[in-house]
């Protein structure tokens, strides 16, 4: 089952176009770190860095929760982004992200590939698409 949170993450990689995004259950799992997984890949360090603060953001002003930490945000290599129930692992490319081979390590976890439609826009002064009122 994914949780409103993580669909909300999800959401969010899939607006701000992270690639090949995936959830991983974890739950049925012992010794796990977290409840999920969620990974996904970027286009470059900048990306990589865009996509973690705007998940970061979002989930502070919509569930007023801020992550217990924050790895790697810098180096933009591997962002990991750790919420005790759901990890965000966001890597700089494919190649880097089939080196570390989380998704082989976590293989016995249940894998939901996240293909959603975009989130819808916000609409605000600054944000071009406000329309005015009367």
């Amino acid at each position: 089952m994914i949780t409103e949170k993580e669909q909300t993450i999800l959401a969010v990689l899939a607006d701000k176009l992270g690639k090949e995004i995936v959830h991983i259950d974890l739950r049925r799992l012992g010794g796990r770190p977290s409840d999920s997984f969620i990974i996904c890949h970027g286009r470059n360090e900048r990306h990589v860095e865009a996509l973690a603060r705007e998940v970061i953001f979002r989930l502070k002003h919509r569930y007023g929760e801020l992550p217990f930490s924050v790895e790697g945000l810098q180096q933009g290599r591997w962002v990991v982004i750790d919420y005790f129930d759901t990890i965000l692992h966001i890597f700089r490319d494919e190649n880097i992200r089939r080196h570390y081979d989380l998704e082989g390590l976590w293989h016995d976890g249940r894998f939901t590939p996240f293909r959603p439609e975009p989130m819808p826009q916000e609409t605000t002064p600054l944000s071009g698409n406000a329309r005015p009122t009367h």
